[in-house]
């Protein structure tokens, strides 16, 4: 008993040495973040990820639950954004450490949870730890994982799945619910959720994944909740197909696998809707796909195959539009049409070539001699690939110049698909290069030139360097303190101390989308200096606009009826919102708008109209029909100062104020989930309070609850009677409350279930006893 006792702890202590190799190479990998004082900024990152949670830290600092963000769509309901992650328990990384640096401590931790618990799934089905360790580093440092660092929804998402289907497989239905949770929790993507469940489906089981389902819903309903009604909400329940089999995989780009970055060309040819912009690369080493195709071929497993019929539904749902497939599912399946971008779906081709591959490896490890002739033909296609190498090695000026003097002729953007070419010989001729070594070495365990305890370590070894040197780079960072710095937009806007909205011109959103500078680092520094979407949240100013994955319908229809007129002066809505700063890169003259500041990159306008954030209003007029409202809001006769829009009428005698002196409003306190107002009227009139009108919000005049009216379309009223009044408005979501109630309620079934379990094998163990006890 000792002896085995000893095995297994001796064991279990030499998984730990592949495990701490990962942990390693994932240091290795981003030691720029970690030894350079540098920050992930890569896209979403810096206008939308980084504000967003350090709005709910600085929440949690302040005892406060980030339900609500006021600081950009004139309030928003926070939690309900799956992507924020308020929840998520990893999320307590951000608490610990400061704020930028927890940012990036939580992206690495997660690309190396994508290759532990790919690991540890491996391990837990018998495959050796050098399979085992060659499925964890390809998934950690895949194209699709280094890719998702920029949308780190997709990254909370994806890591779990190997622990999801490590759980499943052992038949432990509450810890896959409760992984499954934690997928949710990490980020919500419904493209990966949706395959996950695939996935778990092509594993067989399936009364006992509606177990697990029920646990994960129960455990997040808190969160759920308020996304469904949020949803109901926005304009996504009205997408069309053609938005929403935008950025398909084009079954060309499949050759990056073999060679990175061949279908590049696309950012040339076609613009930024057109080519498959959410996926940077897929490449994942030229090993990976050798031993994958070994598995495919070879091996015969039942596991085999359910991997394959995995990786094909993956490669089909990735095509999207390019396959009549996804337009089925679109049309039939329900959810399915909340889902943008099919390439999203792709997670599911990279974790089955991942598992494949070290399936494949552990085939080749098994049965190396019985390779022999498959061997021999990768020798052959080995000695080719030398020989390619050589070519192009040493003339690789003669190739390039006939390619771009000859085959490029006069092709529109010559120079910059030569730069292109030559980015692309590269690669190839470092393809070949990796291949010929792969396949050599592959070779010869087979007529006993090397043990396989040598060539093993060293073929791992090559595919780490093939994917270091191919995917490192992929991200981009910049230095933190240069981050952290407010710059000269900010820095003016602070020194008003008012409580007011920005806004950016229709021209500052068009270059945040579309950045004009070359040199991607002088575009950040750039989209700082014109308030990207979301800037503001870390610096604490409004925004009547902002940046999401979800938007309010009706805020989104106002928005674009602003930004479609030429001057901010054609309507009166931004005075309505509150905007008291217009940015804007282009210079423009508009009567009550001065320029205040002059800067490189973007200039601030002062509207001197503004409205302030809570004012009374005398006269009221219901109209009813949505698309009447928007009609007068957008005419210039609207005055927002005197009159305001609502849908239904109050309940009393006195509908019709008399006009009369207009009174005092003060703001008390202005915070995420309370605002207090002070009022002081002589005659009934509308306190107006321009943030967003929302399901959750209540309002109390001097303690009592009163109602809360719709007003221009998209704010909030209350009907005051003559006196002075204190307004308190609260945001207390219904559903929220009723999400942690069945969220506590899963929590004690499941401690009940797990506790129950484990007292089951100690009466099996008294009644075996018990057994041999009477014989």
């Amino acid at each position: 008993m000792k002896r085995i006792n000893t095995d297994i702890r001796w064991g279990w202590w030499k998984d730990t040495i592949p495990i701490s190799i990962l942990a390693v190479f994932t240091v290795l990998f981003f030691s720029d973040i970690f030894f350079g004082n540098k920050i992930f900024i890569h896209r979403d990152l810096l206008r939308f990820f980084y504000p967003l949670r350090e709005f709910s830290v600085t929440q949690f600092k302040l005892g406060q639950i980030p339900l609500w963000n006021p600081y950009i769509h004139c309030g928003s309901p926070h939690l309900a954004e799956f992507q924020t992650c308020v929840f998520y328990p990893f999320s307590i990384i951000y608490l610990l450490f400061p704020f930028a640096k927890a940012f990036n401590y939580f992206i690495v931790f997660h690309v190396f949870l994508a290759g532990f618990f790919t690991y540890l799934l491996m391990r837990h089905w018998s495959y050796s730890r050098y399979a085992s360790f060659l499925s964890a580093s390809v998934f950690m440092v895949s194209g699709y994982t280094i890719s998702v660092i920029n949308l780190l929804a997709s990254l909370g998402s994806v890591v779990w799945l190997p622990l999801i289907i490590l759980f499943y497989d052992r038949k432990n239905y509450i810890w896959t619910g409760i992984c499954l949770a934690f997928m949710v929790l990490g980020g919500g993507e419904p493209a990966i959720i949706f395959g996950t469940i695939l996935i778990l489906l092509f594993l067989g089981r399936h009364k006992a994944l509606l177990i697990s389902l029920l646990v994960a819903i129960g455990l997040t309903a808190f969160q759920i909740l308020p996304f469904i009604e949020f949803l109901f909400h926005s304009s996504r329940p009205s997408m069309a197909f053609s938005e929403a089999a935008m950025w398909s995989l084009p079954p060309y780009a499949l050759l990056d696998l073999l060679v990175p970055y061949l279908s590049e060309t696309d950012y040339l040819y076609k613009d930024y809707w057109t080519r498959q912009s959410w996926l940077l690369v897929y490449y994942m080493g030229l090993f990976s796909i050798i031993c994958a195709f070994i598995s495919l071929k070879f091996n015969t497993t039942k596991r085999r195959k359910a991997f394959f019929y995995i990786l094909a539904a993956g490669l089909v749902l990735s095509f999207g539009k390019y396959t009549p497939i996804y337009y089925l599912l679109y049309k039939l399946m329900p959810g399915f049409s909340l889902s943008r971008y099919p390439i999203k779906f792709f997670f599911m081709v990279t974790f089955s070539l991942a598992v494949l591959a070290g399936m494949g490896l552990d085939y080749y490890r098994q049965n190396v001699l019985a390779l022999k002739r498959f061997l021999k033909i990768g020798l052959a296609i080995g000695f080719i690939s030398s020989i390619l190498y050589l070519l192009i090695n040493l003339n690789f000026v003669e190739i390039y110049s006939f390619f771009y003097n000859e085959v490029l002729g006069f092709i529109d953007k010559k120079a910059e698909l030569g730069q292109l070419v030559c980015v692309g010989l590269y690669n190839i001729k470092r393809g070949f290069g990796i291949l010929m070594l792969l396949l050599l070495l592959m070779f010869l365990p087979s007529r006993k030139k090397i043990g396989l305890n040598i060539a093993l370590p060293i073929l791992i070894f090559i595919s780490l360097i093939d994917i270091f040197t191919a995917n490192k780079n992929l991200y981009l960072n910049m230095d933190t303190n240069d981050h952290l710095r407010p710059g000269e937009s900010i820095e003016f806007l602070k020194k008003d101390n008012d409580l007011f909205r920005i806004f950016d011109s229709p021209a500052t959103l068009r270059q945040n989308t579309f950045v004009p500078e070359r040199d991607y680092f002088d575009g950040v520094t750039a989209l700082k200096k014109r308030m990207v979407s979301n800037r503001g949240v870390s610096f604490g100013i409004y925004d009547a606009y902002g940046y999401g994955s979800l938007y309010n319908k009706r805020h989104d229809q106002v928005i674009e009826a602003i930004t479609e007129k030429d001057l901010p002066t054609e309507t009166n809505l931004l005075d309505l919102l509150n905007v008291k700063y217009v940015i804007s890169p282009k210079d423009f003259e508009a009567s009550g708008y001065r320029l205040v500041k002059k800067g490189e990159k973007a200039n601030i306008y002062e509207n001197e109209n503004v409205l302030p954030r809570a004012f009374l209003v005398d006269k009221a007029v219901v109209i009813k029909d949505e698309k009447e409202i928007l009609e007068k809001l957008t005419s210039k006769d609207f005055k927002p100062e005197e009159e305001v829009i609502l849908e239904e009428g109050p309940r009393t005698s006195r509908f019709a104020p008399v006009r009369g002196r207009q009174g005092k409003v003060r703001i008390l306190d202005y915070k995420a989930n309370q605002v207090i107002v002070e009022a002081e009227v002589s005659s009934p009139k509308f306190l107006v309070l321009s943030d967003s009108y929302y399901p959750g919000w209540k309002a109390y005049v001097d303690g009592k609850q009163t109602k809360i009216y719709r007003a221009d379309y998209i704010l909030r009223a209350v009907h005051l009677e003559p006196g002075k009044h204190t307004v308190k408005f609260i945001y207390d979501p219904y559903l929220f409350k009723i999400g942690v109630i069945i969220t506590f309620i899963t929590l004690i079934v499941i401690m009940l279930s797990l506790r129950g379990w484990r007292s089951q094998p100690k009466q099996s163990h008294e009644i075996a006893s018990s057994l041999r006890s009477s014989q």
